[in-house]
């Protein structure tokens, strides 16, 4: 583990993905599959019995697993060494009772499932609390007048509850995505050696095993992994959904523009080398999160074509990757319930940054109205005219004034009304927070 792995990650993935939480997973798979080959009279139950209550709290040494895994190339061959091992001690007729008719994937993957299963339910809580946060952004701010900027330029008017929407519709949508590709991947993997079952996975006992784990049944994918990626998949454009707000806020917190600000905390954003400095560090590492992610779901989608009934490689290389994406976008949630929960949103700045554009931020609106009576072509060249002579000496509606002299005071001072595009903004707002069963 790096020194940076703490800063880009959550201690509840580096929890639920530790060694020693894959072990217990994996065990608690092999109990199941016990208690279901007993309850379908395949195995003695009385034996079977004491197994199942001694699977679950077998010592099992790391370090080895790690060397014996290093030789076999699965960690279930080197956790069966050491619990049967343990189990010869105890009752040797036990040991021909555990991991009938399994293959090391069935147990790898089921409890990956088990794992992943945990991990969406932390998820979905977190996924609440961020929609719950943003919902009120938004719900505070639908008249909160801001420069819209396109291409890094200014260009017009709108409000910081139409931009909080938007940052919550993509979260909305990856909510709903997320939950539909978790449900789909809710499935044990028990296919023994090729997929087909056997004497000792009959169907009966996989829809034990499910029972067993709060899973469902499902024929064996062992190399049909297109359920799994695709949860990777949303999983990224989540990152990416959190990468966009974070950008957002990093360019309207900068010095010249200082809209938005970061929660403010005892050291944080310091500067080694500048003492006036404040950095934007939970913008930066939820960005910097969605900079990594994409690849890793590269590496997921690359490993779908795999060969035959088991991969030699592909299926390997999602062991890590899987995880790490999931750590990446569980450290990019705390921070950014982090970051939006304590957001400074500086309207009183936002005026002053529509006011320095000394009515530019106006003209589309402006080009818009005399479009009607002058044709667009014409009012776009009269506009542009007017725009390129702005300055602080000339704000645009003067300039107007001159050049289109039949345009009255009244008409003219009423295009630059703020009221229009405030009513705008809030029906947009509705519009969005309605696809999701919010209200203003």
């Amino acid at each position: 583990m790096s020194l940076y792995y703490h800063l880009f990650n959550s201690p509840f993935t580096t929890d639920l993905f530790s060694e020693e939480n894959m072990i217990v997973t994996m065990l608690k798979v092999e109990t199941a599959l016990v208690r279901a080959q007993a309850e379908e009279g395949i195995i003695p139950r009385e034996s079977a019995d004491k197994l199942i209550e001694l699977l679950p709290h077998m010592k099992v040494d790391s370090d080895d697993l790690r060397q014996q895994l290093s030789v076999t190339g699965t960690p279930i061959v080197g956790l069966l060494n050491q619990i049967k091992s343990q189990l010869r001690q105890r009752d040797p007729e036990m040991v021909n009772l555990i991991h009938l008719g399994a293959t090391s994937q069935d147990i790898v993957d089921t409890a990956t499932v088990i794992l992943i299963a945990d991990y969406c339910d932390w998820l979905s809580s977190k996924l609440e609390e961020l929609k719950d946060i943003l919902v009120g952004l938004v719900r505070r701010n639908p008249r909160s007048l801001m420069v819209g900027r396109t291409l890094g330029q200014q260009a017009s008017l709108t409000t910081f509850g139409v931009r909080a929407a938007h940052w919550l519709g993509s979260i909305c949508r990856s909510t709903i995505r997320l939950e539909e590709s978790r449900t789909r991947l809710n499935k044990i993997q028990m296919g023994g050696a090729v997929g087909i079952g056997n004497s000792f996975l009959s169907s009966n006992v996989r829809h034990r095993v499910a029972e067993n784990l709060g899973l469902e049944n499902a024929p064996a994918w062992h190399t049909q992994r297109d359920n799994l990626v695709a949860l990777a998949t949303e999983l990224g454009i989540l990152s990416g959904s959190l990468g966009k707000i974070a950008i957002d806020i990093i360019g309207l917190s900068q010095s010249e523009v200082m809209e938005l600000a970061e929660p403010p905390g005892l050291g944080r954003g310091v500067s080694s080398a500048m003492p006036h400095k404040r950095n934007p560090v939970l913008s930066m590492v939820i960005r910097a999160n969605s900079q990594r992610t994409p690849f890793l779901v590269a590496t997921m989608i690359a490993g779908l074509p795999q060969e035959q009934e088991r991969s030699a490689g592909l299926w390997q290389a999602e062991w890590e990757v899987f995880p790490q994406i999931m750590g990446l976008v569980a450290g990019s949630m705390e921070k950014s319930i982090e970051l939006l929960g304590g957001l400074e949103v500086r309207t009183d700045i936002m005026l002053k940054n529509i006011d320095r554009s000394n009515g530019l931020v106006f003209a589309d609106r402006v080009m818009m109205a005399l479009s009607r009576t002058l044709g667009k072509e014409k009012a776009f060249s009269l506009v542009s005219q007017a725009s390129d002579r702005v300055s602080n000496q000339e704000p645009l509606m003067l300039i107007l004034e001159e050049l289109i002299p039949e345009l009255s005071g009244e008409e003219l001072k009423n295009l630059f009304e703020v009221d229009p595009v405030q009513r705008d903004a809030e029906n947009t707002i509705r519009e969005i927070l309605s696809q999701y069963g919010y209200t203003l």
